[in-house]
Parts: C-alpha cells; sequence; structure tokens
C-alpha cells in the first residue's frame, strides 16, 4: 500500500524543443512547463497527500514535494506529446483495474484512498504517467542489445530529457528556491576570482 503511495509521489522520468510560449506565473499558477501550468489548487491536493505520507514536519516541505512531482510528472506527459506518444483510456483503465487486483486483492481501495488522500483520478493519473514512461524508456533503449548499451541509452536519454524540460520550467520566487526543476531557479555559484 505505501508503495503505491510512493510511487505516485516519485514518479520520475531528444534535441532541443522548440522554445514554447511560456505562461503568465501568479500566485495561483505558480509553476509552467512549457506552455503548461501547474495551478495552485493541484500543489495544494498533492501536498495533502504528501502530508500523510510522508515526515517532513511543515507544510512548505509538503509543497515542495507536491511541486517535485507535478513537475515531472507534466514533463513525462509533455515529452510524450513531443514524441507522439499517447495512452488510450481503455489501456489505462486495464492496467489501473490490474494494480488495484495487485494491491489490494481482498478489497481495501477505499480505505487506502481515504488514508492517503488520494482520488481514483489520482492513481488513474499515475498509472497513465507510468505507462507513457514505460513507452518512452523503450524507445531511449531502442534495440541495444546489451544491458550496458542499454543503460547507455537510457543515462544518455535522461539527461537531454531533463535539460529540455528543466529549461522550459519555470517558477514564481516562492518555488524557484525550493525546486532544483525550476530554470529560473538558484544557480550555480560563479567561482571565485582568480589570486
Amino acid at each position: 500500500m505505501r508503495r503505491i503511495v510512493i510511487a505516485a509521489l516519485v514518479a520520475v522520468a531528444v534535441s532541443p524543443a522548440a522554445a514554447l510560449a511560456a505562461p503568465v506565473l501568479s500566485k495561483d499558477q505558480p509553476i509552467g512547463v512549457g506552455e503548461r501550468v501547474i495551478t495552485l489548487d493541484q500543489l495544494e491536493h498533492w501536498a495533502r497527500i504528501a502530508a500523510r505520507s510522508d515526515d517532513s514536519p511543515t507544510r512548505h516541505e509538503h509543497f515542495v514535494v507536491a511541486g517535485r512531482v507535478l513537475i515531472r510528472m507534466t514533463w513525462i506527459e509533455a515529452e510524450a506529446e513531443r514524441q507522439s506518444v499517447e495512452v488510450s483510456d481503455a489501456r489505462v483503465d486495464r492496467a489501473l483495474r490490474r494494480q488495484i487486483r495487485e494491491a489490494f486483492p481482498h478489497g481495501g481501495l477505499r480505505r487506502f484512498l481515504r488514508e492517503t488522500g488520494q482520488t481514483r483520478r489520482d492513481i488513474k493519473v499515475r498509472v497513465r504517467i507510468d505507462l507513457l514512461s514505460d513507452i518512452l524508456r523503450r524507445r531511449a533503449i531502442g534495440d541495444a542489445k546489451t544491458p550496458a548499451g542499454q543503460q547507455r541509452r537510457l543515462e544518455r536519454f535522461v539527461a537531454e530529457f531533463r535539460a529540455r524540460w528543466r529549461a522550459q520550467t519555470l517558477c514564481t520566487p516562492r518555488f524557484a528556491n525550493e525546486l532544483e526543476d525550476c530554470s529560473n531557479g538558484p544557480q550555480e555559484p560563479p567561482p571565485p576570482p582568480p589570486g
């Protein structure tokens, strides 16, 4: 049960994409990825989920966890769109039913949802992201034959993926200093002057 919560919170993960029109960020839309926005309502919802599954003591830390989760989920959706990868609702529903049967063979889904603060829709979103991630991962590996070759291709893809989407991720000052995925966040300090 805890594994599903953690998976929902750590949904993770070729040439630079053309710059997309950045959304206007505000208090109600504090994070933008390309043309997509992550709303304060979404952040609050996932922060409540993080609060129920995390030992972090502060509400702020829950928002940071929620921001990371939502940014990475948005990156996967954006990359899937970029590569014209789609999964049908029927496929997502089948995968969701299978995962529910495996995780709750004797029932208990409602109790799990109540305890975690998630909705069935949240789990469905996570399942969709997992399916998209799997397709993207298989595409990245391509026809590499050896595990080492597969690993190299995957590492290259992940580095390019992170760089592409991080460059298109903007956050309001409230989150820019906390989320390493914001391109307008803290930068590496310049090297000290010589001598």
